[in-house]
């Protein structure tokens, strides 16, 4: 990926110099009788300086993507007092989880409270974006990928996995959501927009959470047949994404991956056992080998195409919930030994939330950091997330939460989510709140800061809490 340079622009400070003067006089005629000179009036106290405010940074160059440095960007536009509901939800309501959308925009725009500026300014070199392929079909998301680009972050994309996959072929919906999404601003002249860098094509098919039409397919019981259908989902999602590609005279280098949940599992030719995410990681290898191990036959691509796009453009991830030192040990130690030369990065990185302190988690993503430089297989990781979300129970885990002043004039844009089997969009603007950087318990926000080497500070911090020190 070629290194963006940009210019940085330093502003000079100027002073006012403060100029005193005299003045005297004199007449004739008798002199009068002498008055007894006045005591000075004492000189009023200088005006004190105003307190000086941060300005924006300037425009980060785009840096090499790898080492992954990067946030998970999750943030739902509903208060903690707003999800505060039987349902969980905002209002009866759940916003639109497609926040690449331009409705969005006064969320992570410069105009609003700039959440890509804020990311960036922690020194990340990327940004994880969710359910912006197959979610909203009518709307513009280039602004985004433009302000990531402007202010120096890769962007990763990723598929909505709660998608129709009758029978857990996804040929048809992953298809359909690229060829939307390149008219949407995702295509720029014969390739994806500049800012993408890797496409996370599902994230934790293992959970089999898909849609059907009208229902959605059942859930094998067993072992084996689970294992089946989520490779038969992840095949045939790669099929209709490279076919998708190809229809639209993409070339592309782009790096794929599927984030895998961290179950402990066996791959689908059993040759790695009770293995902590990385199952999906052979799944993948024994399914492009041989789709008909997961009862799949290729439908837009040949056999060729789709090992020829595996060997060049995969990258293996897994969403980790542990700490480091865990992660290290469960999949990294023994990674190479079934998996050398293949990249793999963290998808999701929280730390272990019920014991990790703030220098806990600096010396966990530091060390990652470290490792990433090496040059092996362990390239990075993805901090999840941005912000708390409220209409989950207790997943207080983001980096900010949400606090009562409005920003800007208060509201989002008009956002949109679509029934994926009628396709059928809701739409509504949604309050916009300051951020607040979470101080407990492990001031996460400032962790993510001091690790990467950046700041905390931007337009959309609540008041008095404009300048974190980390």
């Amino acid at each position: 990926m070629t290194d963006l340079r940009a210019l940085f622009v330093v502003a000079g400070v100027s002073y006012l110099t403060l100029v005193l003067q005299g003045c005297g006089g004199g007449g004739g005629g008798p002199t009068p009788a002498p008055v007894p000179t006045p005591s000075p009036t004492p000189a009023p106290p200088p005006t004190p300086a105003p307190t000086p405010q941060r300005e924006p940074a300037p425009p980060r160059p785009m840096r090499s993507f790898v080492p992954i440095r990067a946030v998970s960007y999750k943030a739902v536009p509903c208060t903690e007092a707003e999800a505060d509901t039987p349902d969980g939800k905002c209002f009866g309501r759940v916003p639109g989880p497609d926040l690449v959308q331009v409705g969005y925009s006064p969320q992570w725009g410069p105009k609003g409270r700039d959440d890509l500026g804020t990311i960036s300014r922690t020194n990340a070199t990327s940004v994880r974006v969710y359910d912006c392929l197959g979610k909203e079909s009518h709307h513009d998301h280039s602004a985004f990928l433009d302000r990531a680009q402007e202010v120096g972050l890769h962007v990763m994309p990723g598929f909505a996995t709660a998608n129709i996959c009758n029978g857990f072929d996804c040929y048809h919906s992953w298809f359909n959501a690229a060829s939307t999404g390149f008219e949407l601003g995702f295509k720029q002249n014969n390739d994806w927009h500049a800012a993408i860098s890797m496409l996370v094509l599902m994230n934790a098919p293992n959970n089999l959470n898909f849609e059907g039409s009208p229902l959605p397919p059942d859930k094998p019981t067993t072992a084996q047949g689970q294992a089946s259908a989520r490779v038969r989902a992840a095949l045939s999602a790669l099929d209709g994404l490279l076919a998708a590609e190809k229809a639209a005279g993409i070339k592309s280098a782009v790096n794929i991956t599927i984030a895998w949940g961290a179950e402990s599992l066996n791959s689908i030719d059993g040759n790695v056992t009770n293995a902590i995410g990385y199952y999906g990681f052979q799944d993948m290898i024994a399914g492009v080998k041989d789709p008909s191990i997961a009862g799949y036959a290729l439908q837009g691509v040949t056999l060729e195409e789709l090992q020829t796009a595996f060997r060049t453009r995969w990258t293996h991830s897994v969403n980790g919930a542990s700490s480091w030192t865990f992660l290290r040990e469960k999949i990294d130690e023994v990674y190479d030994q079934h998996f050398s030369g293949a990249p793999w990065f963290l998808s999701e990185f929280a730390g272990d939330l019920s014991e990790q302190t703030h220098n806990d988690l600096v010396d966990n993503m530091v060390d990652m950091e470290r490792e990433a430089q090496q040059g092996g297989s362990f390239i990075g990781f993805s901090y999840s997330q941005y912000q708390d979300d409220y209409t989950i129970p207790n997943y207080a885990k983001g980096m900010f939460g949400l606090g009562t002043d409005m920003v800007g004039n208060g509201t989002t844009g008009y956002v949109c989510s679509e029934d994926v089997r009628e396709h059928t969009p809701t739409c509504q603007s949604w309050s916009l709140h300051c951020v607040t950087p979470n101080v407990e318990p492990n001031q996460r926000a400032a962790a993510v800061a001091q690790a990467f080497g950046g700041d905390v500070y931007g337009p959309g911090i609540c008041p008095k809490q404009k300048d974190i020190t980390v």
